[in-house]
């Protein structure tokens, strides 16, 4: 399976699932708080990504990067580069 396949599959799952209210508040950009409440949340000594960076990283820096990660998330949202298949 190609990874367009793979999206449209997840894509049609995921669309049978939602309500259009659930559909809309996805849609919407990310807040700094619910940044800064998402990275408080995280689990100690664990990576959310192939990086290896933990959660105390992000904790510990998370007023130098925020606004930076803020920028990255929602330009990811605007663009939906990452549901592109």
């Amino acid at each position: 399976m190609t990874t367009g396949e793979a999206i449209t599959q997840v894509r049609k799952w995921v669309s049978l699932r939602l309500t259009p209210e659930s559909n809309v508040w996805l849609a919407e950009l990310t807040t700094l708080e619910e940044l800064k409440r998402s990275i408080e949340k995280g689990p100690r000594n664990k990576s959310p990504g192939a990086d290896g960076i933990t959660h105390e990283f992000y904790i510990h820096f998370c007023d130098v990067i925020k606004k930076d990660l803020l920028t990255i998330y929602n330009s990811i949202l605007r663009s939906r580069d990452l549901l592109s298949p």
